[in-house]
């Protein structure tokens, strides 16, 4: 109708002179008609567009909330981790900032979403009531001190399954309503160019009756497609830095791994932290810290290439994609973020020091975009924890491996069913040759895998409560062997090397006292051996534990004595009696003069300490020697013996007494029960 009016419209203009009375009213009905029917058009276009613009507005708004809940549910998981780590103020503070962000953000849901949105919400909400009352027991049994074993059961029984259930409703809701924004806005924009083409067509039609009207209907259609795009724009970027946000970062990392499996490229992710950003907002105020990450942001564009991409996740946590060709250009781009943040920040009237740490990943062939982001996180907790500025991910050093996992599940059972088993090695004294101890160390016989190392269990054990059940092991396994021999006539002291969670419990001396009464055996023969990095991780606390342990007779040790960091104020004030030279140095002696010269020094300090010295890793007769010319006191290594099970030590030791008939074959001295023979690692580490 429109077209047929408009010209009816146009000629009457033309022939205005000649149009008769009844021409004139047709020609005004129709010009009327046609002023109707264009005015009917723009008024349900822009309805419809104005309709469109505020359901994308209301889908974005919502999908925000359930944003801002996945990330605090995160949050809350990471600080969860942490605070079972590191417990303290800070993480609990964030684990409370967290829960109150999420419950904050649900209520937002509820207010802002459908039926459907509003049941979700009342269900996270009791869910997150659960979880927050679990957690508070979690936290307790970690501030408790309670045996790792029991805050692992709380969470495996009471907080995992409400967390795991609400954070499966929360990221699936985020995920489907992040794409009916996406959707929304996608909608918004072709409604508008679809209404805009119809007014346009229609504006042609009556062109000489609506041209004043035509204009205003294009800004206004212009202004809706802007804002739609603009509502697109926010669905992807922060709005605070205005770079992508981990919806977009995600999208762009899965086009990269895409590109790059094509031309056999690769790409690479880096997971940025800033350290001490808590304490930015703390002390200066929200204004200021958002002010730093505005700044951070804008030297993250600078240092960076076209190709490469950066991206605020939230929080003070910044990623970056690099389609690199290998490690060295990740290196050099991590450099360059590095140096960019080095200089000082000005903000206002203060100037700040701030620096990151750094996660670095590396796709490789099969990882999604979850798996090169969460190795990347892995990586940058690594260089938190570590004071580095960067860590690059290894598969080797993540607990959270599959395989290592059920490694883990494997070692707890094994544990249980009395898989672990302990081989020997003696230690000889330099001055009469008598063997005077043994150390013994641990080896796993795994029902599938067969008899396994410690390095292929005990780092694992390290960073979980396994390691707690394990020193009990081992610690059952020594003393049942030293309670065999003593009933034999002939006691033999053993060493047990204690882990850093050991030392720092102080729970951990009535516990071997409790051994030790169970087998019978009597202190003196049971020395725990420790390393100075261990006794460092907290000195005070350290020092209680082991005063308790020394007044119980049982003997202590210094284990990998030279590379640690202990300084002489601090080793003096150990209850030690023994001090253990590390292999590496010991081995070396034959090659390399600064070696020996270690070693020598050692002996002395040890000996002018009071402490009887040890070398261990002794392979030949000529480093032998020349350790018994410094004046050590004991020597153990290939050399004289290979860590072997018991049965055929006994053996070993009935030959050693027929070649060595005229020395004493026992004398009490200071062992360690290890895994390997590895100086300065946890229990059974030999």
């Amino acid at each position: 109708m429109s077209p047929h009016c408009g010209q009816r419209v146009t000629e009457p203009k033309a022939k205005s002179g000649v149009i008769t009375s009844s021409w004139n009213r047709w020609a005004m009905a129709g010009a009327s008609a046609g002023l109707v029917a264009l005015i009917v058009v723009v008024t349900v276009g822009s309805l419809v567009t104005s309709n469109a613009a505020r359901r994308s507005a209301l889908a974005i708004r919502v999908a925000s909330a359930y944003g801002h809940a996945a990330a605090a549910i995160a949050a809350e998981e990471s600080l969860e981790r942490k605070y079972r780590l590191q417990p303290g103020p800070d993480p609990r503070a964030g684990h409370a900032a967290a829960e109150a962000s999420l419950d904050h953000s649900m209520h937002q849901v509820a207010v802002l979403g459908g039926s459907p949105d509003r049941n979700l919400a009342k269900v996270v909400l009791r869910e997150h009531a659960a979880y927050v009352a679990a957690s508070a027991l979690l936290f307790r049994s970690v501030d408790r001190h309670d045996p790792v074993a029991v805050t692992n059961a709380i969470d495996v029984r009471t907080v995992d399954p409400v967390f795991g259930a609400m954070e499966g409703q929360v990221y699936n809701a985020a995920a489907k309503h992040e794409a009916m924004a996406l959707r929304a806005g996608a909608s918004v924009s072709e409604i508008g160019r679809f209404v805009l083409l119809i007014d346009l067509v229609t504006l042609l039609a009556a062109i000489g009756l609506v041209a004043g009207g035509a204009v205003v209907v294009t800004r206004y259609q212009r202004d809706l497609h802007l804002e739609s795009e603009q509502n697109r724009h926010q669905a992807l970027h922060d709005p605070l830095t205005d770079l992508p946000n981990r919806a977009l970062f995600q999208d762009r990392t899965g086009v990269a791994l895409r590109a790059a499996a094509r031309v056999s490229a690769t790409v690479a992710v880096l997971l940025l932290d800033l350290n001490r950003f808590k304490e930015v907002n703390d002390t200066l105020g929200h204004q200021y810290g958002d002010y730093l990450l505005l700044q951070v942001a804008d030297r993250l564009r600078g240092c960076l290439r076209d190709s490469d991409s950066v991206a605020r996740l939230g929080g003070d946590e910044f990623a970056i994609l690099l389609p690199i060709s290998g490690w060295e250009e990740a290196l050099a781009a991590t450099q360059r973020v590095d140096a960019a943040l080095h200089n000082p920040f000005s903000m206002h009237d203060i100037t700040l020091d701030v620096d990151a740490s750094i996660g670095i990943a590396l796709a490789e062939p099969g990882d999604d975009v979850e798996t090169l982001l969460r190795h990347a996180d892995v990586a940058m907790y690594e260089a938190k924890a570590a004071h580095h500025t960067f860590a690059r991910y290894e598969a080797s050093r993540d607990d959270n491996d599959v395989s290592r996992l059920v490694l883990l599940g494997d070692l707890r059972r094994g544990i249980a069913a009395g898989e672990l088993t302990l081989h020997y090695q003696p230690k000889i004294s330099t001055r009469t040759g008598a063997m005077t101890s043994v150390e013994a160390l641990v080896r796993w016989q795994h029902p599938t895998l067969g008899l396994l190392p410690p390095d292929e269990f005990i780092p694992l054990a390290e960073n979980t409560a396994i390691i707690h059940s394990l020193t009990t092991e081992v610690l059952h396994l020594a003393l049942s062997q030293a309670r065999k021999w003593a009933d034999t006539g002939r006691p033999t002291p053993v060493a047990v090397n204690i882990s850093t969670r050991s030392l720092l419990d102080p729970r951990f001396p009535a516990h071997v006292q409790d051994l030790l009464d169970a087998h019978g055996v009597a202190p003196s023969l049971l020395c725990l051996e420790l390393t100075e990095t261990a006794v460092m991780a907290d000195h005070d606390l350290a020092l209680t534990v082991l005063r308790s342990l020394d007044s119980m007779g049982v003997s202590l040790s210094i284990d990998d004595f030279g590379t640690g960091y202990s300084s002489m104020a601090y080793l003096k004030t150990l209850p030690v009696k023994e001090l253990k030279i590390d292999r590496t140095f010991v081995m070396g002696m034959a090659n390399d003069p600064d070696s020996a010269v270690i070693v020598r020094s050692a002996v002395d300090l040890g000996h002018n300490l009071g402490m009887t010295v040890v070398a261990e890793g002794v392979e030949d007769s000529t480093t032998r020697s020349d350790l018994n010319d410094m004046g050590c006191d004991l020597v153990q290594g290939y050399q004289i013996c290979r860590p072997i099970p018991a049965k055929e030590l006994e053996r070993w030791i009935e030959t050693y007494l027929v070649i060595n008939s005229s020395r004493s074959p026992i004398v009490h001295s200071h062992e360690k029960v290890s895994g390997n023979g590895q100086a300065g690692e946890a229990p059974g580490a030999g």
